[in-house]
């Protein structure tokens, strides 16, 4: 059994190309074709590097040929065509994109690169910051359900500790019986007590019944979460900067004050010449009417048009020399995608017995990978040393406000916890009411107190002394020192004055 590598011998023996040397032409263009730089003088195909250079080389490998580069002396695609057509050379190899009007002078290898025509522009600059950047973290839905939730639970614990028995305290701890109690939680002391959490201050107010401390504790779950989301995301703001774009796509920037141009005679212009679009020919007929101005004779001219008017130029070309570009100059950017799908092949003349042959190996070096190989290394890879040095900027699309799908939940703990504290509040109620009853029946008693609750002004009432198994009231729930007492009940009317001013 003969050997696998002498097989593909005679296989490539068998070739048309076996062993002649091919002329190969080509423009200089980055990435594709460059100068070698070297300390020694180079001759013949040594003095080039790039990635046609490599795709060669690659295929002469393969195909058993030789080959001698030669460069066309006009340096544009119609001179490497015109070079086939005058039997000058034998194989195009370069960013020659394959149209139906070269077809129709040379053969086509299918295409060893896919790209399109975009647009290539000044990178965005970031803008000036807003004077209320504070509230970006959270979206304006939110930031208008927690105003809602502070109004409504500051409401609710004010009301729930009017209902409740428990919150109804004597302000001087010492005196056993008192006649009227104080509730610390009127209006104001409620709306301050809210406050205070969501700005991680707290009050010196505690609450004392057990509703009024599911709605404290509910409402701190509420402004820990809520606080620590905005912190969180407050600072990825001032980090992160929002980008300030003029256009996103084709339409935007035809509608727009902005210059844009391409390479005049390309097959660019004649992507734009050519179209039926509405929008792309009023892109061609501003160009065409420009002039010189915006048609340039180079991609490096249009380049450098687009950094030297920052905002003002943009330029078409094709995507893959953007991508080049990108990764080794600052400033500039690739907007929208393709607009148009097309690819780079090999150029060979009308009829070549060739083609078959260069078509098979390209199918093969694209199906093993070569070919994204070669890409990498000189668009991502070599000649990177002599990039521009450009200051990292961040993405502002990576970050968002913090929308009410984000945090709908602890609105529902929120309220969850309110209603829990409300049945809460009126077990109490209706069982200290139940305890302490004196004269009437119990639902006069409840309507009696709910409408002192619900009056919503004074925090001092009268207190109510429980019955005694004999029915009288002893002699230690009076108070057993009358100047005590006397003292206890201006003071008490003391603060039911300030408390009835105040309110």
């Amino acid at each position: 059994m003969e050997p696998l590598l002498s097989k593909e011998k005679n296989e490539t023996d068998e070739l048309p190309v076996w062993n002649r040397t091919m002329r190969v032409v080509t423009i200089m263009t980055n990435p594709l074709c460059m100068h070698a730089l070297s300390e020694v003088p180079l001759s013949g195909n040594e003095r080039y590097i790039g990635f046609s250079v490599d795709l060669v080389k690659e295929l002469s490998q393969e195909m058993g040929f030789k080959y001698k580069i030669r460069l066309v002396e006009d340096g544009t695609h119609d001179g490497m065509i015109t070079e086939i057509l005058e039997s000058k050379g034998d194989m195009v190899v370069a960013d020659l994109t394959v149209t139906t009007d070269r077809q129709k002078q040379l053969d086509f290898t299918m295409p060893f690169m896919n790209l399109g025509i975009s647009i290539l522009f000044t990178q965005p600059q970031a803008k000036p910051p807003s004077l209320f950047s504070f509230m970006s973290p959270f979206a304006w839905e939110v930031w208008i359900y927690i105003a809602v939730a502070f109004l409504s639970v500051s409401f609710i614990l004010f009301l729930v500790a009017r209902i409740t028995p428990y919150e109804w305290d004597s302000p001087l701890p010492c005196i056993a019986n008192p006649e009227k109690l104080y509730n610390q939680f009127n209006l104001a002391n409620s709306f301050w007590f809210t406050i205070g959490s969501i700005l991680q201050q707290g009050s010196d107010l505690a609450p004392k019944a057990v509703s009024t401390r599911i709605i404290a504790g509910t409402w701190w779950f509420f402004t820990l979460i809520m606080v620590s989301s905005y912190t969180a995301n407050l600072a990825t703001f001032l980090i992160v900067q929002e980008l300030e774009e003029s256009f996103k796509n084709l339409e935007e920037l035809a509608n727009s004050k902005i210059d844009y141009g391409c390479v005049a005679n390309g097959s660019t212009s004649k992507f734009f010449s050519s179209s039926q679009n509405p929008v792309k020919q009023r892109i061609w007929e501003n160009m065409k009417r420009k002039g010189e101005i915006v048609l340039k004779t180079s991609n490096d001219e249009g380049i450098n048009s687009v950094r030297a008017r920052p905002g003002k130029f943009a330029f078409f070309m094709e995507s893959t020399i953007i991508e080049y570009h990108m990764e080794r100059k600052c400033g500039i950017t690739q907007v929208g995608g393709l607009l148009d799908h097309k690819g780079y092949g090999i150029a060979l003349p009308k009829d070549s017995p060739y083609l078959d042959f260069f078509n098979s190996k390209i199918l093969k070096m694209q199906e093993n990978g070569k070919l994204d190989e070669l890409k990498r290394k000189w668009w991502k890879e070599e000649g990177k040393e002599a990039s521009e040095t450009c200051p990292t900027t961040s993405v502002s699309d990576s970050v968002k406000a913090l929308s009410l799908s984000n945090v709908g939940g602890v609105f529902v703990v929120l309220v969850f916890g309110c209603i829990v504290a409300i049945i809460i509040t009126a077990t109490e109620f209706f069982f200290k009411i139940r305890k302490l009853k004196t004269k009437g029946s119990l639902k006069e008693e409840i309507i009696k107190d709910l409408q002192f609750a619900l009056q919503c002004r004074g925090n001092v009432k009268p207190v109510k002394k429980e019955k005694t198994t004999e029915g009288v009231v002893t002699e230690d729930e009076l108070g057993s020192t009358p100047y005590l007492n006397n003292f206890v009940s201006s003071l008490n009317e003391a603060v039911e004055s300030s408390s009835g001013s105040g309110g």
